[in-house]
């Protein structure tokens, strides 16, 4: 029989949610930051069964049935206890422990044990080095901190650690296999992994240390070599994945259970510091990119993820990275903001200066995923029609990755409306004013070539016959002063009209081709010479602005109707 650990039951929680699991057997409704539906487990017309993502739990007020997400695949699929771990296992993409393992509970012991040990003699050597200790008072790091983190200081001697390890009874091959010692020769004794560092212990969510991050001293050498890596991790092993871990999440968890929230920063000192000031939601990745399973366990306990980039052309571009990672798993009751930093500044250096204010500033400010696109495409914005069609094209293929329908339909849309707002500048409009502000009046050149103008809406017609129902109505309210055009006009409203009362299974435009024929003629004329800079707009395939690029041109038309109207007549 498999004896599952502990641990393995814990990240098997972790990696799952809840609410998609039971989902997936029961219709849920959101009931605020909850889930409620009928329950399964007794008859019942009212729901009372409730699922809790944010605790990974559910309950029914009806017949009292709750657990987790084990509990409840057990229970619902009646297959046991080791079945429903089997399911889940497959859900999460998580290898089941073997049958023929050694008992894991000898192994977790030696290995925490080791752990647990080792950073006690880490600790220690710091608190006796003076040099170490200024390195950190320098960094802005108090002894206060010193002790939260229990952070520490490896030697440069070869086998400090595993000298001080073995007269606690440890074996060398239990320090190799932990990740501790490294043994290249199998004829001589191990040697310390790590020396001349200082020592960040990484605690899993239980609070036991399972690996360790190492930073060389500024300005030192390791006396082995003089290219060794800055900053150095602990070897993965079964109970350290770094891509599956965050730095200081365990001494986080109490303030993100409360806030809801979590700031994701880059480095060991960028959380420490953050932690000093008072600023607990910070965690940090473990020298990798933010991975989807972080962000996955980081959901499992807040709501709402800030990540802390550097406002550099790399930290804009992992911004970028990051999102197309989270866009998949985005909800409506789960989001992730963007706070970019100056270039060359970072969260520790800006605490270190006491920057207090100004990040609590940038938190206010950060940027939505829409937001930030906007931000770091704003060249693109401002630059041709062909280059704002492409971006258009492809950010809403990026939208297609959101798997929620609702939150993928509402993207699209505010999507469209950004790109539309953003076209202010080229009509000519002021960045000032809102465009419905400016849009109640006639077209802003007195000199606007009114047929080419009509001539150019009913051309865009040509590029987009999808529009043709609704334009019956639109165009429908329009006179064009052009007699050709006018009829042109008319017979498109009177042709659309009877193409939607014929009701047939093709498209009007292939039953009517004298209309198609009609248009691509007037795009022709058109093209002859430059249109008014409020019809040659880069995205013509903006519907929102091809309506109110008619309705303008309708009170113009008022416009000029009115003057010809009021003109005086000429003096004999």
């Amino acid at each position: 029989m498999v004896n599952i650990p502990d641990e393995f039951l814990e990240r098997l929680r972790e990696s799952v949610r809840i609410e998609d699991v039971i989902r997936a057997r029961i219709p849920l409704k959101k009931a605020g930051q909850d889930y409620k539906g009928l329950c399964p487990f007794h008859q019942e017309k009212t729901p009372s069964f409730h699922v809790i993502p944010n605790k990974q739990f559910f309950h029914c007020f009806g017949c009292g049935a709750s657990g987790d997400v084990i509990k409840f695949v057990k229970d619902f699929d009646k297959g046991g206890f080791l079945a429903a771990v089997k399911t889940l296992a497959d859900v999460a993409g998580l290898p089941m422990p073997k049958a023929d393992a050694p008992p894991p509970s000898a192994e977790e012991t030696r290995y925490f044990a080791l752990y647990e040990q080792a950073s006690a003699f880490y600790h220690h050597t710091l608190a006796s080095d003076g040099r170490v200790q200024q390195y950190l008072t320098q960094r802005g790091i108090n002894a206060i901190s010193v002790k939260h983190f229990f952070l520490g200081y490896a030697p440069d001697v070869w086998d400090a650690l595993s000298r001080f390890l073995m007269t606690r009874d440890h074996r060398p091959h239990d320090m190799v296999e932990a990740g501790l010692c490294v043994q290249k020769d199998p004829n001589r004794p191990p040697f310390d992994r790590f020396r001349r560092r200082v020592m960040f212990p990484i605690h899993n969510r239980q609070g036991k240390i399972v690996a360790f991050g190492g930073r060389t001293l500024p300005g030192e050498a390791l006396t082995d070599h003089a290219d060794a890596p800055k900053y150095l991790n602990s070897p993965e092993t079964e109970h350290f994945q770094k891509n599956r871990m965050l730095y200081g999440l365990f001494q986080a968890l109490p303030t993100l259970r409360k806030t809801r929230r979590a700031t994701v920063v880059e480095g060991y000192t960028d959380v420490i510091l953050l932690h000093q000031n008072g600023y607990t939601d910070a965690v940090a990745p473990l020298g990798t990119a933010f991975t989807e399973t972080q962000i996955s366990l980081l959901w499992s306990v807040v709501d709402q993820i800030v990540v802390c980039f550097d406002g550099d052309t790399a930290g804009m571009r992992a911004a970028e990275r990051c999102i197309q990672r989270i866009l998949p798993d985005l909800r409506p009751e789960k989001s992730l903001t963007i706070m970019m930093m100056d270039a060359g500044e970072d969260p520790a250096s800006l605490m270190a200066a006491g920057g207090q204010a100004r990040w609590e500033q940038m938190q206010s400010r950060t940027l939505s995923i829409l937001d930030f696109w906007m931000w770091i495409h704003r060249q693109a914005l401002a630059g041709s029609g062909h280059d704002r069609a492409a971006l258009m094209k492809r950010l809403l293929a990026d939208c297609d990755a959101i798997r929620d329908p609702d939150l993928k339909a509402f993207y699209k849309q505010d999507l469209r409306d950004r790109f539309y707002q953003a076209r202010r500048a080229p009509l000519g409009l002021s960045k000032k004013q809102p465009f419905a502000a400016r849009s109640d009046g006639p077209l802003p050149s007195p000199k606007v070539n009114l047929d080419r103008a009509c001539c150019a809406l009913l051309a865009d017609l040509a590029h987009h016959p999808e529009w043709l129902e609704d334009a019956a109505e639109i165009l429908g309210h329009l006179t064009f002063p052009n007699p050709l055009i006018e009829d042109i006009r008319a017979r498109v409203v009177k042709g659309a009209v009877q193409g939607l009362d014929n009701a047939a299974d093709k498209p009007y435009m292939d039953q009517s081709p004298w209309i198609h024929q009609a248009l691509k003629a007037l795009e022709l004329w058109n093209s002859d010479s430059v249109m008014p800079q409020l019809f040659l707009t880069p995205s013509h395939d903006v519907y929102d602005l091809w309506h109110e690029s008619c309705l303008r041109l309708k009170r113009t038309l008022e416009h000029s109707r009115s003057r010809q109207k009021n003109a005086k007549p000429p003096l004999p």
